[in-house]
């Protein structure tokens, strides 16, 4: 087998995340009207951009700010009732979004632009632009006003020390590693049949995946309660940093699929979860995991705590997991509208706003249904 089919065809399950966004950004099939005089290079103001494509959220003292295709960003101050679409220098997919505060925020987008808005996400700025790296941004996050990160597919890691102005790119510095060779997973087992391999390729796929191990999908980076910073990444990969992301700790892994969302709990607690429904919880920083049943096989994307302590996790195929004691068992719910759900917003820590593929919905909990 020649080896750059191999290389092609790891690069190419690598990027799951990436892929499967795309995906329903192509099944998107509601045509929007959009203003004839919109500004040259602005995304176009679109009366239904409600209803359009959008890939994340975020809420802040009740405000909420969600982003997705064609550069929409839509903020909303009454809880949802009714949004306002903002004025952004980019038609680019936006795939993440971060507040720092009420005013300032950021969001990053499929080709590598980072946008800041300093009055509530009304307007925004490009402060890091496109470049001739084809890789996309998936999410950012800040530690403090100064210093945060933005990471994407194959191992793309951007840094800022001045509050976002100016952003530089870098590796991972991985000082510790505690995975163990699980050898081929079934998602790579299943991708390789797709491609056409046969069982005799296995040990010359895992010679590819050795040489691009350190090019891994970012796909979320979070802050724990107790101050460590996570990063959910492909192929069961697991990032923890004990000292503000100065250095990172590779963490033996219990899942050798695709992770592309993590939810911080109380102190070293979190859940982690990804494709095929697989989530798992650790009550110790991840030295030790624990599978949960989830009663589902779709693919998991977002999840958010509630104030009263229930925990929405929400996923492909219109998936809402709820927990009500704390994130150790959880009841599968099928959302009526069946599509995919990629996150969802608690604005005043109560009501729960879907974000997804119909754009934004309200979350009705009497209007799901049980999956037995």
């Amino acid at each position: 087998m020649e080896f750059n089919r191999l290389k092609q065809t790891y690069c190419s399950m690598k990027n799951i995340r990436f892929w499967m966004l795309l995906r329903m950004a192509l099944m998107l099939s509601v045509l929007i009207p959009v203003s004839a005089f919109a500004q040259p290079n602005y995304s176009l103001k679109a009366p239904l951009a409600i209803r359009s494509l959008l890939l994340d959220g975020v809420s802040y003292n009740g405000d909420m700010v969600v982003v997705g295709e064609r550069g929409h960003i839509l903020i909303s101050g009454d809880g949802g009732t009714t949004w306002e679409q903002a004025d952004v220098p980019t038609r680019s997919t936006l795939t993440g979004v971060y507040f720092q505060d009420r005013n300032t925020g950021f969001a990053v987008s499929y080709y590598q632009e980072i946008l800041r808005t300093k009055d509530g996400g009304k307007t925004w700025k490009i402060v890091h632009g496109k470049t001739d790296d084809e890789r996309p941004l998936l999410d950012i996050w800040f530690k403090d006003a100064n210093t945060g990160f933005a990471v994407g597919a194959y191992g793309l890691l951007f840094k800022t020390e001045d509050g976002g102005s100016t952003w530089r790119s870098e590796e991972l510095n991985i000082t510790k590693s505690f995975v163990e060779d699980k050898g081929i997973s079934d998602e790579e087992s299943a991708l390789m049949g797709a491609f056409g391999f046969d069982e005799d390729e296995a040990a010359d796929f895992e010679d590819a995946e050795e040489e691009y191990i350190e090019e891994f999908c970012l796909n979320q980076i979070v802050q724990s309660a107790t101050g460590r910073i996570y990063i959910a990444a492909e192929m069961g990969t697991i990032y923890r940093s004990d000292d503000d992301g100065q250095s990172w700790a590779s963490l033996a892994s219990p899942y050798h699929g695709s992770f592309l969302g993590i939810l911080p709990l109380d102190g070293d607690s979190l859940l982690i979860f990804g494709l095929r429904g697989h989530m798992f919880r650790t009550d110790d920083g991840g030295d030790t995991w624990q599978e949960i049943d989830t009663g589902t096989g779709s693919t998991l994307m977002g999840g958010i705590r509630l104030d009263d302590g229930r925990i929405i996790i929400t996923g492909l195929a219109g998936t809402v997991l709820i927990s009500r004691d704390g994130g150790n068992n959880f009841t599968y719910y099928m959302h009526p509208s069946r599509k995919d759900i990629m996150t969802s917003v608690a604005p005043d820590g109560k009501a729960v706003i879907l974000v997804g593929q119909f754009g934004v919905k309200k979350l009705e909990i009497d209007g799901l249904t049980v999956n037995h």
